[in-house]
């Protein structure tokens, strides 16, 4: 009564014509019980979802400008080339080439990348555009670099033009201390495993299982239009409304309620299935303008940058550390079965993400924070129960030398 039973069952029957039927029948069946699990529907008390895919980005090069897609294909990393280049320090510092981010050089937004299949052209204001080899010419030379707490990644560097072109534009030539490198995560000895506090257990052992390329530290991040529109009614008036650029994600999401993501544990995207892992916390690049480079420049009632400001303001605040928008893990890679049923259908392997696609809901479960953000959160609950308590028996205690 299938449909992909079906056609798996003739694409078995075709492709193996001497094939037991017992054997053909405990393949397509097994096929056909995997599809049932992972297109699981919402249980009868949870809600159904109306969300669906509204926007697509990547981002070629870390911390650079995003480029639309109407598809995106998934590999092991996330979505393919994004953030699989990084602008790393030109000196190591305890053998490492450190990452550098907007957080340093605000101006890298302005940095566009246009990637192909051999090269990454380079353009920026002031800049003559610059075509760089994925696989320069030379021997190839890693580096040995680091992003947040993640060292000793092997990276490939791509050469002294690309480094000369960055650096100029970051204002090198006047401050040597700001001179920068290109680096791909190409090299066949890259790694870089999920966080283990947060992943599931079942994709970090899996074997070939997700790991993370250049990204802070999640494969792909996910924000809903109605989060952002919730957040810009928290502005201060001053502000103009904070365009989704802001916040830099992989998936947009729309047609459901404000930080409804929030709740999100497994959801379903066209050929692929994603694990909500984590809220995103977010930092003072979210107070720069993509447009222009400039940070910082709009303050809120609290004194803290926009958005920062009004996202404490809208309660998004746990501990010292502000949210928006959800970290994904893909599960990866298909099984095995599910993979076979594509090559008989003769659809592509690596699965594929369309804008427009609907986001089914597979399971529902409270919001994750940082661990280290909700200890702090409950220290400080711990410290202001304590200090009322404090306050209210030391009122009793004068109270009575009135008695």
């Amino acid at each position: 009564r299938s449909a992909p039973f079906r056609e798996l069952c003739m694409g078995l029957s075709q492709s193996v014509p001497a094939a037991n039927e017992a054997v053909v029948a405990a393949v397509a069946g097994g096929a056909l019980l995997l599809l049932l699990l992972r297109r699981r529907k919402p249980a009868a008390d949870e809600p159904e979802s109306r969300a669906e895919v509204a926007a697509l980005y990547i981002h070629p090069v870390k911390s650079c400008a995003p480029v639309q897609l109407d598809a995106a294909s998934l590999d092991r990393l996330g979505f393919v080339d994004d953030r699989r280049l990084m602008v790393v320090s030109a000196e190591p510092l305890g053998g490492n080439h450190s990452f550098v981010t907007q957080r340093q050089e605000p101006r890298l937004c302005l940095v566009r990348a246009e990637l192909s299949a051999e090269v990454v052209r380079l353009s920026a204001p002031g800049k003559p555009l610059l075509a760089v080899p994925l696989r320069p010419p030379h021997p190839q030379s890693e580096l040995r670099v680091r992003v947040w707490s993640d060292t000793g990644l092997r990276a490939v560097d791509l050469g002294e033009a690309a480094a000369a072109w960055l650096s100029s534009f970051l204002g090198a030539d006047e401050e040597p201390h700001r001179r920068v490198r290109l680096v791909s995560c190409a090299s066949s000895s890259f790694s870089r495993p999920l966080d283990a506090r947060y992943a599931p257990l079942a994709l970090r052992w899996a074997w070939g299982g997700p790991q993370v390329g250049f990204a802070d530290g999640f494969p792909l991040l996910l924000i809903s239009t109605a989060s952002l529109e919730a957040l810009n009614g928290s502005l201060s008036a001053m502000a103009e409304p904070m365009p989704m650029g802001r916040f830099r994600p992989n998936i947009v999401a729309a047609g459901c309620v404000p930080f409804e993501e929030d709740t999100w544990r497994r959801i379903r995207i066209g050929d692929m299935v994603f694990r909500v892992v984590k809220g995103c916390s977010r930092c003072k690049i979210t107070t720069t303008d993509q447009a222009t480079g400039e940070q910082g420049s709009l303050v809120g009632a609290d004194g803290a940058p926009e958005p920062l400001s009004a996202l404490r303001a809208a309660g998004r605040g746990v501990g010292s550390e502000v949210y928006f928008g959800q970290n994904l893990v893909h599960e990866w890679p298909l099984p095995l079965l599910e993979r076979a049923a594509r090559w008989l259908r003769g659809e592509p392997q690596l699965p594929v993400v369309c804008a427009g696609d609907r986001i089914e809901v597979l399971e529902r479960g409270p919001p994750v924070w940082d661990e280290e953000a909700v200890r702090e959160a409950e220290r400080a609950e711990a410290r202001a129960e304590a200090s009322s308590a404090a306050e209210e028996a030391a009122a009793v205690k004068e109270g009575a030398r009135f008695i």
